[in-house]
C-alpha cells in the first residue's frame, strides 16, 4: 500500500513541472474557490496546496484584509509555492500534514482541499482536524476528480499490463468514495455537491506525455525500467492516435465540488 509519505514524495518530484503543460489544476482550483465563496477579508487555509491552484485565486479574492495559508506535505512543492508568493504579506506556505494541523482551534473562515482528499489515508482524522480549525459557521470546499472521457481513460489499463516488468509493485490508485456521508459523520452541515466538466487540448502526443509526467500519474512510470517506459509510451501513443482531432487530443475531465459548514 502506498503511504502518504510516498505520495508526497511523488508530487515533490513533480514540483518543478507541476501544472505546466495545461492549466489543469489551476482551472479546477479557481472553480473550487468560486464555488465555496471565498470573499474579501476571509482567512483561508489551503490544504495540500501543491503549486497554488487554489491558493492564488483565494488570495486575489481575500484582498489585503484577508490572508491565505497554504500547506502541503511535499517540501519541494512548498518551496516552489513560497517562491511564487514572494513577499506577499498576507500569504504563507508551510510544510504540514493534512491530518495533523499545527493551528489553534477556530483559526480560519474557509478551508480548501483541491484534488487531494483521495490521497489522505485517514480521512476521518483529517476531516476532524479541518473542522477543528474552522470558525463556527466556517466553510469547507473540497474537489475530487470524477473521471474523464472514455478515449482518455486508457492509461491505467496500459500501465497495469506492464506490471511484470516493474521493479517495484505498481501503486494502487485511490478508490472511489462518497465524501458527503463522511462530512456528515465529522459534524459538518449544509453539505452541497456540484459537478463540473472542463475541456483541455493537447496539441500532440508528446504534450500529453509531458502532462502525464507533470502530475501524480508519473508514479506508474517511476516503477518501470527505462526500456519498459519507452514501450509503455509507444503503446499509449498507439491508443491516442485514433482520437486525434484537427487541433489535437481533447481531454474532458469531470470534477465534483463538495461544500459544507462547520
Amino acid at each position: 500500500m502506498t503511504t502518504v509519505r510516498e505520495v508526497a514524495d511523488v508530487f515533490g518530484r513533480a514540483a518543478g513541472v507541476y501544472d505546466s503543460v495545461i492549466p489543469f489544476f489551476r482551472r479546477f482550483g479557481e472553480r473550487l474557490v468560486e464555488t465555496v465563496g471565498v470573499g474579501a477579508g476571509d482567512e483561508v487555509l489551503d490544504i495540500a496546496a501543491g503549486r497554488g491552484a487554489a491558493t492564488f485565486p483565494a488570495l486575489r479574492r481575500v484582498g489585503e484584509g484577508g490572508r491565505v495559508v497554504a500547506t502541503d506535505l511535499a517540501t519541494p512543492m512548498v518551496e516552489a509555492l513560497a517562491a511564487e508568493l514572494g513577499d506577499a504579506r498576507n500569504a504563507t506556505a508551510l510544510v504540514m500534514d493534512a491530518q495533523s494541523l499545527d493551528f489553534p482551534d477556530a483559526s480560519f473562515d474557509v478551508v480548501l482541499c483541491a484534488f487531494a482528499v483521495m490521497f489522505v489515508p485517514d480521512r476521518a482524522a483529517a476531516l476532524a482536524e479541518w473542522r477543528r480549525v474552522l470558525r463556527p459557521g466556517g466553510r469547507l470546499g473540497v474537489s475530487v476528480p470524477r473521471g474523464a472521457n472514455e478515449e482518455m481513460l486508457f492509461f491505467g489499463d496500459v500501465a497495469r499490463s506492464f506490471a511484470e516488468r516493474a521493479v517495484r509493485p505498481l501503486p494502487v490508485p485511490p478508490q472511489p468514495f462518497d465524501l458527503a456521508p463522511e462530512l456528515e459523520a465529522a459534524g459538518f452541515r449544509d453539505i452541497e455537491e456540484e459537478d463540473d466538466e472542463q475541456e483541455f487540448v493537447f496539441p500532440d502526443e508528446e504534450a500529453w506525455w509531458a502532462w502525464l509526467q507533470s502530475q501524480g500519474q508519473r508514479v506508474f512510470l517511476e516503477v518501470l525500467p527505462p526500456d519498459a517506459v519507452q514501450d509503455l509510451k509507444a503503446e499509449c501513443f498507439a491508443r491516442l492516435r485514433p482520437h486525434r482531432a484537427a487541433d489535437g487530443f481533447h481531454l474532458f475531465q469531470r470534477a465534483r465540488y463538495t461544500t459544507a459548514r462547520s
